[in-house]
């Protein structure tokens, strides 16, 4: 664990006072209004008249799971995105921490097998940056309540109030978590400001539609989303893209790093929420990771392999699909989603890239597809 030494050696400041000013407005506000334990793992199940609702107005409950180690793992769950001109996001919660991929405590070639999870789903449709209740068809009754920001923050609270000093943190985005994961980076370190914190983002570097500015700060605006990014980042949205949100946030805490993983087409992003071709969507994840690399090279890595898959995080070689997980056909899942410990460049795994990239930070780990 080279990364804590290193860090152990230094006094790390608590995250710089840059973001808005009621960022952290949620923080302490909602306690859960039950806690079911059962063996390792604990669901926090919050009462929907006190904030945090799914899309539809389905309860919102968050999960934890205690390991054998003193590390923290924070699941941001993907499912989509909900706004007017595109709306295909999970609207429920499961019903706990799923044993598969990264989440898979049995899995020999996971580094975080033995650590403590912290389960965030994702049900509102607003990559956790959500603040606005919709009523799409003028009819007095709301229709979308677009309340990730709170969501993410009262499960980010029940995971600290459980493991409050761990070792060290890296929290993983997954598609919509994935666009959420850099917020989520801020609050990790808001409520760990003594903590190393690793950002990995999986099937969602943070992509817009290129040259377009007003797509991607419409739909945050839509979900009013925009008042959490930094008032004075100038550049956080340019060419269309919110990488550079990214980059701000890295330029300010040398004590936070960002990963990313994906596909180089990434069908789902690029094509199905984008609107794009796969070519188009090439183009832009190499010019965005690519900037991020080399304004960062000591804090951002890439892992950017070729093919369509959307994420490489949620499955593992030992995931049977039979069953229909996700309610999705096994042909359409087994297409759709990459698995953790098969996807690979020149050989090298992604859960291989991970266990490296998390303990040996000193070493040259980006890989890429495409020189």
């Amino acid at each position: 664990m080279l990364y804590v030494f290193l860090l152990s050696c230094s006094s790390i400041a608590p995250f710089p006072s840059i973001m808005p000013d009621d960022f952290e407005r949620y923080l302490g506000m909602v306690e859960p209004s039950s806690i079911e334990t059962d063996g390792v793992d604990s669901t926090y199940i919050f009462d929907v008249e006190d904030g945090p609702i799914c899309l539809r107005g389905e309860p919102f409950q968050s999960f934890t799971r205690t390991g054998t180690s003193n590390s923290l793992l924070i699941y941001l769950q993907g499912g989509g995105a909900c706004w007017s001109d595109n709306c295909l996001a999970f609207d429920v919660t499961p019903s706990g921490v799923r044993q598969y991929g990264v989440l898979n405590s049995n899995l020999e070639q996971n580094p975080f097998s033995d650590w403590n999870v912290g389960y965030v789903p994702y049900c509102d449709g607003s990559v956790f940056g959500g603040d606005r209740e919709i009523d799409d068809d003028g009819d007095g009754s709301i229709d979308r309540y677009h309340r990730g920001f709170l969501n993410l923050s009262v499960a980010m609270d029940a995971i600290h109030r459980e493991y409050p000093d761990p070792d060290r943190i890296a929290l993983v985005g997954i598609s919509g978590g994935a666009y959420g994961a850099i917020i989520g980076g801020v609050l990790a370190r808001l409520l760990w400001p003594n903590h190393p914190v690793d950002v990995i983002a999986d099937g969602g570097l943070g992509l817009g539609k290129e040259g377009d500015v007003e797509f991607l700060t419409g739909v945050l605006n839509e979900w009013n989303a925009l008042p959490l990014f930094p008032p004075d980042c100038s550049n956080c949205f340019e060419d269309g893209h919110a990488t550079g949100v990214a980059s701000w946030i890295l330029s300010h805490d040398p004590h936070l790093r960002y990963f990313n993983i994906s596909s180089e087409k990434d069908y789902v992003i690029g094509t199905l929420f984008l609107g794009g071709s796969g070519d188009s969507y090439q183009q832009s994840v190499q010019k965005e990771t690519q900037k991020l690399a080399e304004n960062h090279p000591n804090q951002y890595r890439r892992f950017i392999y070729s093919g369509m898959q959307h994420t490489s995080l949620v499955l593992d070689s030992t995931t049977d699909l039979s069953d229909g997980i996700m309610g999705l056909d096994e042909d359409v899942l087994e297409n759709l989603l990459g698995r953790f410990d098969v996807v690979d460049i020149n050989g090298i795994t992604v859960s291989e890239w991970l266990t490296h990239v998390i303990d040996e930070p000193e070493l040259p780990t980006s890989l890429n597809e495409t020189p």
